[in-house]
């Protein structure tokens, strides 16, 4: 499936509702459902002697979503992140079934701007489930780490795994808002946040540790960051245009 911009603005936690009453839950195919189960231990397995870093855990799910000006409802639900990713394998067959049988498996990425006005993108170590080499820092919301209850738990998210990926801390943040929704073509819910730093470029530099999810990083001009976006394509082609 092709990915799709869901929404798009300048929210802030004040914009934003969340309603966790099980609305549009995700649907579930017996019979894909247990090819899903398969093809996770399988992953799980390779993975596993690979060396890399694999786990299961509850996760969030964007079961629907409601947009009226710039302000946005998100309806919440919950997936294994183990179907998340055995579903990778099963795409046509669920796309078939519809939207309501999609994961959709909530995620956050970000476009960070340092005070020189250049951009962040990370070198992935390979350990982790991302397809990707290069990519933006972010992570999946995952409930077992952190209840989400309100809009500013989400945004906590955010700021918890720009400290953890390439340790800017909180205080190093001068904005952050939800730039967009966007469905992937791997049908997950990605949540774009644009973020402003008061840290010049020499100072990411001098923060940075390799850590297990991100060895290096890459400090990019605009022109440069939509060109990586655009080689590694899918939803990323489209964050391109969101800059």
């Amino acid at each position: 499936m092709e990915p799709k911009i869901l929404c798009e603005g300048a929210f802030y936690p004040k914009d934003i509702a969340l309603d966790f009453s099980g609305l549009h839950e995700r649907k579930i195919d017996i019979d894909i459902d247990r090819k899903i189960k398969e093809t996770w231990v399988k992953y799980k397995d390779d993975k596993t002697k690979s060396g890399g870093m694999i786990w299961d855990a509850n996760t969030y799910r964007l079961n629907f979503l409601k947009q009226t000006g710039n302000k946005i409802q998100l309806f919440v639900g919950e997936i294994p992140f183990s179907v998340r990713i055995g579903s990778r394998e099963h795409l046509e067959e669920l796309f078939r079934l519809g939207q309501d049988f999609f994961p959709n498996g909530l995620f956050l990425t970000s476009f960070i701007q340092t005070s020189d006005g250049n951009y962040l993108m990370g070198h992935m170590s390979g350990k982790t489930t991302s397809l990707s080499r290069t990519g933006l820092i972010g992570g999946v919301l995952s409930k077992d780490e952190k209840e989400i209850k309100t809009p500013e738990d989400i945004f906590e998210g955010m700021l918890k795994e720009i400290k953890e990926e390439i340790n800017i801390q909180r205080e190093d943040v001068t904005d952050i808002y939800l730039r967009s929704v966007i469905q992937t073509e791997k049908m997950q819910a990605c949540l774009l946040f644009s973020i402003k730093t008061s840290l010049n470029d020499q100072n990411i530099r001098d923060n940075f540790t390799s850590n297990e999810e991100i060895i290096d990083i890459l400090i990019l001009n605009k022109e440069q960051l939509i060109e990586s976006l655009n080689a590694l394509m899918g939803y990323k082609k489209i964050i391109s245009t969101l800059i």
